[in-house]
């Protein structure tokens, strides 16, 4: 290497600048402003450096003044939660809560719950004051009362069913989590907004009083953590900052939510009972979609080129907006309600998944989203090739049998696929060239997230003048949106959760509850597919359901992980 005529070539032209009136010059400009800054402060205190005395004591006594701050803010903090966990709303929050817990436990639903659920009944919950609890619930009473009678009936409803949320999340920071996980797909979103944080409130409440309990954040939430960063970044530098920080407010209070669930959720029981609860939710989001196919009030000629397809009478949504968006959420569940169905053991929660099942595949038919048919297909592929591949017989006649029953308009729909004709495919593929246009003048640094910001831009690079709320893809949204950090962010994420699970996979082959696992990873790859074809984020709930998704697989993991631990700590 160093016979070499390059490596010569520069080291002559070293040697010859080290000589040279020009180093010499710079070095005396330099050289005074080197010495002021090797001798200044802010240099002994960033490369820690040995300081002056006066310095020295300066340094202390500010560093001083902030740890008595933190220090005081510290125990304000802990006393306030402490006087508040020892309050009479706690104690007669707790004490209700335990009451009406050991009459569900007791009662007929309660049995059949906790049969499907496979859980054991818990004997019940201690410290039950029945004097407390009548006394909280009168005053319950008293202030809905006060507010029925001051305020419209909507907002007298919204305040005493807050006040018992409230009460409840505060006593109990999971409740929070389990209620986000069921309401995901039917509540609006600003309400899912604020009831994650006052989970987020309540979770930081009890890292206070139990300083012990460290903060737990695995691979997959420190990349969450990064890309979190890039839109704080890209939504400072927005095109249409206002509207960007609002859309990034929301996103980053739904990211926020992973490392909330994976610090609340603390063993397998917890998490099968909110998957169970997520599944079941499901089957009800499924029931009034096939209501609304049956009974008519789907959209009607909405998202239906009625030229090539007019024998489609409508489209379901359930209570998603939009027959896309439904589909992307089906397309999360079908796989993960198929694994829970050949999981379970008991006849109660075998009938209930795999109804719930066959009334989400019969919702994903009726949606006649093209890009979710294509997704599950994949995902039905990927998990037989990596459970078992005997199921590619079963899966395989019961496609011939599908498509021997299925009427005309699936059939002309699904080969529909890719055809230019159809005004729909047309309108994504002029959609697709002015956003690549976009794309070669806003790559690197992104436009900002948000409608209003793809709004502002796209117009001048729009083909046919078609204007769009967004790119209809979900990578290249997201590269618009967030410049190459974000879409390099965005891929990373989903790297990681892929290696993971595989490795998860591959690490616990043996373990009957591998299917699990391989279920969520058919489930994401199905929406990554969809992805291609639309903006699956558009809608702000999708966000919510896909963090929470990625945290079931890596509380999946860890719960199997530790499970090992144990099972060697023994055998030795």
């Amino acid at each position: 290497m160093h016979d070499s005529l390059i490596l010569g070539f520069f080291l002559r032209i070293a040697a010859i600048y080290q000589q040279s009136g020009i180093k010499h010059l710079i070095d005396r400009i330099f050289d005074p402003l080197k010495k002021k800054w090797n001798d200044s402060f802010l240099y002994h205190l960033l490369f820690l450096k040995k300081a002056s005395d006066q310095e020295c004591r300066l340094l202390s006594s500010f560093v001083h003044i902030i740890n008595r701050i933190i220090r005081w803010l510290s125990k304000k903090l802990q006393a306030f939660f402490g006087l508040f966990s020892n309050s009479a709303i706690t104690y007669g929050t707790r004490s209700t809560v335990n009451y009406l817990a050991n009459l569900f436990h007791k009662s007929f639903f309660g049995k059949l719950f906790y049969r499907y659920m496979e859980l054991k009944i818990p004997e019940g919950y201690s410290s039950v004051n029945k004097k407390a609890v009548l006394y909280t619930i009168g005053a319950w009473f008293l202030v809905s009362l006060l507010g029925a009678v001051l305020l419209p009936l909507k907002y007298a409803v919204l305040l005493s069913g807050g006040i018992v949320f409230a009460a409840l999340v505060f006593v109990y920071p999971v409740f929070g989590v389990f209620t986000v996980v069921v309401g995901s797909a039917f509540l609006p979103t600003m309400a899912l907004v604020g009831m994650i944080l006052l989970t987020i409130v309540s979770f930081m409440a009890r890292l206070i009083k139990q300083p012990k309990k460290p903060l737990k954040i695995d691979l997959l939430g420190i990349a969450i953590g990064v890309f979190f960063v890039v839109i704080v970044i890209s939504s400072l530098f927005s095109y249409e900052r206002t509207e960007s920080l609002k859309v990034a407010a929301v996103v980053l209070v739904f990211m926020t939510f992973y490392v909330v669930l994976y610090n609340l959720i603390e063993n397998k029981r917890q998490l099968k009972a909110l998957i169970s609860l997520f599944l079941l939710t499901g089957l009800g989001i499924a029931l009034i979609g096939i209501y609304q196919n049956f009974a008519g009030t789907s959209a009607g000629n909405v998202w239906i080129d009625q030229d090539m397809f007019s024998d489609i009478q409508g489209r379901v949504y359930s209570t998603f907006d939009n027959p896309n968006v439904f589909g992307e959420y089906l397309l999360l569940l079908i796989p993960l309600s198929f694994a829970w169905f050949v999981h379970m053991k008991k006849p109660l929660a075998k009938s209930v998944t795999l109804m719930n099942t066959l009334f989400l595949c019969l919702c994903m038919i009726f949606t006649y989203s093209r890009g979710c048919w294509l997704g599950l297909i994949f995902a039905v592929v990927l998990f037989t090739a990596f459970y078992n591949k005997h199921y590619f017989v079963l899966f395989g006649i019961v496609g011939v049998v599908a498509v021997m029953f299925l009427p005309d308009s699936i059939i002309n729909r699904f080969t529909s696929i890719g055809n230019l004709e159809d005004s729909s495919s047309l309108y994504r593929l002029f959609i697709y060239l002015g956003s690549i246009g976009l794309l070669r003048h806003f790559w690197f640094s992104g436009i900002g997230p948000g409608t209003p910001a793809f709004n502002r831009i796209y117009p001048y690079y729009s083909y046919s003048t078609i204007i769009a709320p967004h790119s209809h893809n979900l990578y290249l949204q997201t590269f618009i949106e967030y410049g190459l950090a974000g879409i390099v962010s965005f891929l990373t994420i989903c790297c990681v959760f892929f290696q993971r699970a595989f490795h998860t996979v591959k690490e616990y082959g043996e373990n009957k509850e591998k299917i699990i696992v391989v279920a969520m990873i058919a489930g994401m790859t199905g929406y990554l597919i969809q992805s291609v074809f639309d903006y699956t984020f558009y809608n702000y709930r999708m966000i919510l359901i896909f963090y929470m998704y990625l945290c079931f697989s890596s509380l999946y993991r860890k719960f199997l992980l530790i499970e090992k631990e144990q099972t060697n700590a023994e055998s030795i």
